[in-house]
């Protein structure tokens, strides 16, 4: 069984962007509504105040960060080092 087989149709419209895979780069250009992702995480840590995004060279401005719910602030209760995908705590509250 592959992860395809596991979704239903509405989420194969939702999520398969088709047109990446069968046309030509220019076309699937033509549909930027299929050409967006958000990824949301969650991340439990008593050890250490940095987490690591996984990921390196992240767009500035791309990460939120909640803490129960709350939307937290850049600089202020968190910094991010884009280049290598790490997000320091400062307001440990």
């Amino acid at each position: 069984m592959t992860g395809e087989d596991l979704l239903t149709a509405a989420d194969k419209e939702r999520f398969i962007y088709q047109q990446l895979y069968d046309s030509t780069v220019i076309i699937a250009r033509e549909y930027p509504e299929l050409n967006r992702f958000s990824i949301r995480g969650e991340y439990r840590s008593s050890i250490s105040n940095e987490i690591s995004l996984g990921a390196f060279n992240i767009p500035p401005g791309s990460v939120t960060v909640t803490a129960g719910g709350k939307v937290l602030v850049e600089g202020q209760d968190y910094e991010i080092d884009y280049s290598i995908g790490r997000v320091r705590i400062l307001n440990d509250a």
